[in-house]
């Protein structure tokens, strides 16, 4: 959620001015906080001149302050992320998965913000590394046609671990060599390029992985043929299976 379809700098700075400011800790600029969360940069230098006690105590609080209902809801959408949705659920299912704690906070965000229509369900990811890999393997059923398109360390290297095709998008809170670092490939600039790939044939998708080695795809991936030759979405399939 955080980053691909949210735009999460608004909910960093809140956060942040809450929390350095009660705790009267030298702050920096919006756009300094910025630039510091998305290099990496240690939590020192986000307040800095504080003793080591204080930014261990920072670091608790502002992780608090981030899954606070009043910090989650000031977050805007990203820029055509509900277009993209539109057209990555045209080739199949969409599940939110969200590593954060607040997801009543995060469900009322996506109503109001009329995106909660594109997805099939919200998951939670647990804490350890192990639950989060297997509410994922449950997710993609064995599919082998699943990419998780994530936005943070946390969710990338899950998924990573849980052996999807991990799509980095970089648009949040983390730059693709964060992500690269722990497993994120192909990597895209926001979801409309993603989608722009899924559309265009899959082809760095199918490279990093997405379908096995046997098969040599003559269409898009995320397409399964009917009888009659033509083209149809998972979804459409899965109703057909249904019925």
């Amino acid at each position: 959620m955080t980053g691909p379809i949210v735009n999460p700098k608004a909910r960093y700075w809140a956060a942040y001015h809450e929390v350095a400011g009660d705790m009267g800790l030298p702050r920096v600029d919006s756009g300094t906080l910025w630039r510091l969360v998305r290099s990496g940069a240690p939590l020192g230098q986000w307040v800095r001149g504080a003793k080591p006690a204080q930014i261990r105590d920072f670091q608790t609080r502002f992780e608090e302050a981030l899954e606070s209902d009043g910090n989650i809801e000031v977050q805007t959408p990203q820029e055509d992320a509900a277009e993209a949705l539109v057209r990555l659920c045209r080739h199949g299912e969409c599940v939110l998965v969200t590593a954060g704690v607040n997801r009543p906070a995060r469900q009322v965000l996506l109503d109001r913000l009329d995106l909660s229509v594109h997805f099939a369900g919200m998951r939670g990811l647990p804490e350890e590394l192990q639950g989060r890999v297997r509410v994922l393997k449950e997710l993609a059923h064995g599919d082998e046609r699943v990419v998780a398109a994530a936005g943070s360390k946390g969710v990338v290297h899950a998924a990573h671990s849980a052996g999807l095709v991990v799509a980095g998008i970089t648009n949040g809170a983390f730059v693709s060599a964060w992500l690269a670092r722990v497993g994120a490939s192909p990597i895209f600039a926001d979801l409309t390029a993603l989608a722009d790939e899924v559309e265009s044939g899959a082809e760095r998708l199918i490279q990093a992985g997405l379908l096995p080695p046997r098969h040599t795809p003559v269409r898009n991936p995320f397409e399964t043929p009917d009888r009659a030759g033509t083209s149809r979405s998972r979804n459409e399939y899965r109703r057909d299976r249904r019925c």
